[in-house]
């Protein structure tokens, strides 16, 4: 979801959740996931194998689809959407703590840091609209300081979106006994439709999340086997709804063999980590170049520690500063050298688990780019063809 909003969305419907995404074993070489565009459609893919084709990375695998606008027609800045929280919190008859809600949900779902330290309360409420008769308000709060939420180009972290949905299990909390009265895990198959009622200016609601929000939750049908479907309103401390998700349908997860894992990073290996986008950079000053008269370097070497020096630094800042955990960056140089000089820094920096670096040598032919990914120790060095036609039109080599 977060995909297709950073790209404009200000209404997403028909969203279908096809399958689950099963991260790769920890340590295994990074995955590749995306979203698809195609006029008012979108996908979101993933690469089942880690292989390139011609240099590209394949997104063979539909994950979820859906449709989506960059407006949401009936906003009107003049009347914004208000929902009064005072007087839905005057009817909570029972309530629970955010870490109670978490010790009573199934330990399989294994939320812990950005997930559970958002939620603060859940109450329940009387409503006739929702089955059952009962509703759920809950309080979220983001402190302003959490790493990698705030300023990080988020429209909403994925881990608030999941943290907010995820207050939906409610309905199958026992207030009194704080005990999940439901056997099975679920997961989310469809949604009909997510719609942003903020301002259409706004890029992102990080201002509107640091005071904390308010959601209500209704269930619209229940039954031992299924549909379990219901809507979400999602408003600022003010009362003014920023988004609302309507049909959002779960399923249980379909029971299967117990998996044995028999080494010690199960925890690491099941866990997802969100990487920030931000990549500081600073100013360096290199040696004066030596050019010759075709304009090349005739010397390379002088400058191989300083480049590594910056290249290291760049890492090591990407990692300490911005939150990185993997960094990708492209070798446009046409011969291998910038690569070689490189080569001892990258494998310096993997060996330190500094951050996942991979590396991709550019090339205009599949033959150009192998030869310099064969250079190389490092092994996460990638091969990638460059399309010269969408750098430079009158250019008969790569870019200088």
């Amino acid at each position: 979801m977060e995909s297709i909003l950073e790209n404009g969305a200000m209404a997403v419907h028909d969203i279908q959740i096809h399958k689950p995404l099963v991260l790769i074993p920890h340590g295994a070489d990074p995955g590749h996931a995306g979203c698809v565009i195609n006029g008012n459609n979108w996908e979101f893919r993933a690469s089942t194998t880690n292989t390139f084709d011609n240099g590209q990375i394949n997104l063979d695998s539909v994950y979820a689809s859906g449709t989506w606008s960059s407006e949401n027609l009936a906003y009107d800045e003049n009347n914004p959407l208000m929902f009064d929280v005072e007087s839905v919190l005057s009817r909570s008859q029972a309530s629970i703590t955010g870490d109670e809600f978490y010790d009573a949900i199934p330990s399989a779902y294994q939320y812990q840091t950005h997930f559970r330290n958002y939620l603060k309360t859940i109450h329940e409420v009387p409503d006739d609209n929702s089955w059952g008769g009962l509703a759920y308000l809950t309080r979220l709060e983001i402190p302003e300081g959490t790493p990698d939420v705030f300023g990080h180009g988020y429209v909403i972290h994925p881990g608030i979106l999941d943290s907010i949905t995820q207050c939906g299990l409610a309905m199958l909390i026992n207030m009194a006994t704080k005990s999940f009265d439901f056997p099975g895990i679920f997961l989310p198959v469809k949604i009909d439709a997510l719609i942003r009622w903020d301002s259409r200016d706004a890029p992102d609601l990080d201002e509107e999340l640091k005071d904390g929000v308010w959601t209500y939750f209704v269930t619209r049908t229940w039954g031992p086997n299924g549909p379990f479907k219901s809507d979400y309103i999602i408003a600022n401390s003010a009362g003014r709804v920023l988004f609302t998700i309507e049909g959002f349908e779960i399923a249980r997860a379909p029971e299967a063999e117990p998996v044995v894992i028999t080494d010690d990073s199960m925890n690491e290996r099941l866990t997802t980590t969100w990487q920030s986008k931000a990549f500081p950079s600073s100013n360096f000053l290199l040696p004066q170049k030596v050019m010759g008269s075709n304009g090349y370097h005739e010397d390379l070497e002088i400058f191989k520690p300083s480049l590594c020096e910056v290249f290291e630094t760049l890492l090591s800042d990407a990692q300490a500063h911005g939150g990185r955990k993997v960094v990708r960056v492209v070798d446009l140089d046409p011969s291998p050298t910038i690569a070689k000089m490189l080569d001892s820094s990258m494998t310096s920096a993997l060996e330190k688990n500094q951050v996942v670096l991979e590396y991709f040598c550019a090339g205009i032919t599949a033959e150009d780019a192998d030869s310099k990914t064969g250079a190389l120790q490092y092994r996460h060095a990638r091969s990638l063809i460059l399309d010269i036609s969408k750098t430079d039109e009158n250019s008969d080599d790569l870019p200088r």
